[in-house]
């Protein structure tokens, strides 16, 4: 008999606590997002010739930046009778950032990567409350200027490679989401072509470059 007080005390807190009004409700990663970023790239090149020579010697810098996106997410759980147990969501996305590394050679040669803009689409998940991840690839068209002060020569172009990386983000609120992102890229940016002083290796016609970007986000999801 003296079990039964006990049990009426627990069975409404039971009930209060498997109540849905009282879980917290998951925020979802979708429709359309702005972004401001602050970006911190590193660039490294190496010179190839037109004798499939490569250069040993490595230079490269790095710098800070800016940048803005906009992207539409679409949820998957939206055609789904029931919520899954890992939500998914797939995104599509512009955007434009300000590079700004300027690298020099031994002989005081620069290649300064100015810019660039491309898209990209990503497979994300909401892994827990506010909490997402993603992974997302893509093309971009890099702006760059390679100036050979030691022959009084240089060039200003574009060149587009593909881009790839991942991030995670966090929602601080309603609408306003926080992320980190890493993206790589790797390009063959051409240059006017300049005798290596050995014919053996015969004339550097390219430079090969890597670009690494770290961005930190702040975003609107409407």
């Amino acid at each position: 008999m003296k079990k039964y007080p006990a049990i009426l005390l627990i069975l409404p807190l039971i009930f209060f606590v498997n109540q849905p009004a009282f879980a917290k409700k998951r925020t979802k990663t979708q429709g359309f997002q702005i972004q401001a970023d602050t970006i911190y790239s590193f660039a490294r090149h190496r010179y190839s010739t037109d004798k499939n020579y490569v250069s040993t010697t490595k230079f490269n810098d790095s710098a800070l930046g800016g940048g803005g996106s906009i992207k539409y997410v679409y949820n998957i759980d939206n055609i789904l009778p029931a919520e899954p147990l890992i939500p998914v969501f797939i995104f599509t996305e512009i955007f434009g950032q300000k590079i700004g590394t300027s690298a020099l050679d031994k002989e005081k040669d620069r290649i300064n990567i100015n810019s660039r803009y491309g898209m990209k689409i990503g497979l994300g998940s909401d892994v827990a409350d506010d909490l997402f991840i993603y992974i997302s690839g893509g093309v971009a068209s890099v702006n760059y200027e390679i100036d050979w002060q030691s022959v009084n020569k240089n060039k200003a172009a574009h060149k587009a490679g593909l881009i790839y990386g991942g991030g995670i983000g966090y929602h601080l609120g309603k609408n306003l989401i926080i992320s980190l992102e890493v993206n790589n890229q790797s390009l063959e940016l051409r240059t006017p072509k300049i005798p290596t002083g050995n014919d053996e290796y015969g004339n550097i016609i390219k430079a090969r470059t890597g670009l690494i970007v770290t961005q930190i986000g702040l975003g609107f999801q409407f």
